[in-house]
């Protein structure tokens, strides 16, 4: 399954101004709750709180992944994806030390299926392509649409071994 077709352009927001990481994880999980995702926005903005005291969720590259440090049974329903493009970044403690502009809220009521969704929004967004399609989407459906073009090119590639 492609994460693409996870992700509904409902809880997709580009072009915001955000004023700190508090902020973000708000947005992040009131679009997830918007979509159906989130069914407890409480626990599921607790736990991303607590993740990022814990560590940063920013990977570098202008990106951040705030996800919980474990599968949210209960705040979730079956996988909960939105996606935050900032205007400006946001320092985030990031290894490159870039700010971040862009956020991917990640969390699934199965353990696995989160393990597995976390290394595939890593393997994606390492793409320098994609990650420059991603931050010049002009709107949610465009985002999506990119994200998608992408991840199936990507995976037709990995398929041939290239």
């Amino acid at each position: 399954m492609l994460l693409s077709s996870l992700i509904d352009p409902i809880s997709v927001e580009v072009g915001v101004q955000v004023e700190n990481t508090q902020e973000v994880l708000e947005r992040l999980v009131d679009l997830a709750e918007e979509s159906g995702g989130v069914t407890n926005r409480k626990a599921v903005l607790k736990s991303l709180i607590e993740r990022e005291q814990l560590c940063s969720t920013a990977v570098g590259k202008g990106v951040a992944i705030p996800h919980p440090k474990e599968s949210l049974p209960g705040a979730v329903t079956g996988v909960a994806l939105a996606v935050l493009r900032l205007n400006e970044g946001l320092n985030m403690d990031a290894p490159d030390k870039e700010p971040v502009k862009l956020f991917f809220l990640m969390g699934a009521e199965d353990r696995r299926e989160h393990l597995q969704i976390l290394g595939t929004l890593a393997r994606l967004l390492k793409n320098d392509g994609l990650r420059r399609e991603l931050m010049t989407a002009t709107s949610a459906e465009e985002f999506v649409d990119r994200l998608s073009v992408a991840e199936t090119s990507m995976n037709r590639e990995e398929m041939r071994g290239e």
